[in-house]
């Protein structure tokens, strides 16, 4: 079975049918975590360098 072109699906539905308010926050709350860890790291990488040279 064909899924149809998602500017149709778009068009039908407004958003993908899997995809909905929730599944939004949800990755909105994902990317930000992810970014958090990775500012993290990095500025202990860059705070460790500073203090051990």
């Amino acid at each position: 079975m064909e899924k149809p072109p998602i500017s149709e699906v778009l068009a039908t539905t407004g958003t993908p049918g899997w995809w909905s308010a929730e599944t939004s926050q949800i990755v909105s709350n994902y990317a930000k975590a992810v970014w958090f860890v990775i500012v993290g790291l990095a500025s202990l990488f860059w705070a460790s360098k500073q203090v051990f040279g």
